[in-house]
């Protein structure tokens, strides 16, 4: 069965079809709704007023970069506690299924640390670095 596309974008509208392509993708408990509401918590609890980016300081960037050092760690631990921690999921839909290693081959001797590292200081880095010339 193929894959339905936005029915929004159909001519003639139809309300009813939007209305219920809508509610299944938002209305239910999914990573989209995680997603948004991280984007929106994001945008009007944790988001420096817009003004301040005419003339933007250490102080401005530094709280840009806190809070996206939190909202990876907290949703990539997230994800590594629900998945590789506790188990939760098993094996059942796992791309690869090997454990984490630790080995000297990585960078700090563990995967699971350089994963980190390398998530926060080179990602966050730039989606920083992306968001502040946003702005």
């Amino acid at each position: 069965m193929p894959i339905d596309n936005n029915p929004l974008f159909e001519w003639p509208p139809q309300i009813g079809k939007i209305f219920t392509w809508y509610k299944a993708m938002w209305l239910k408990a999914s990573e989209v709704t995680l997603m948004l509401a991280i984007a929106i918590i994001s945008w009007f609890c944790l988001m420096p007023a817009l003004i301040q980016f005419e003339s933007p300081d250490v102080g401005v960037i530094g709280s840009m970069l806190l809070r996206n050092l939190l909202i990876a760690f907290i949703v990539a631990g997230g994800l590594y506690r629900f998945f590789n921690a506790l188990k939760r999921q098993g094996n059942e839909l796992c791309y690869d299924t090997t454990e984490l290693v630790n080995q000297k081959c990585f960078d700090f001797d563990s995967q699971l640390l350089d994963n980190m590292f390398w998530t926060l200081a080179s990602g966050v880095t730039i989606w920083i670095a992306y968001e502040v010339l946003l702005f």
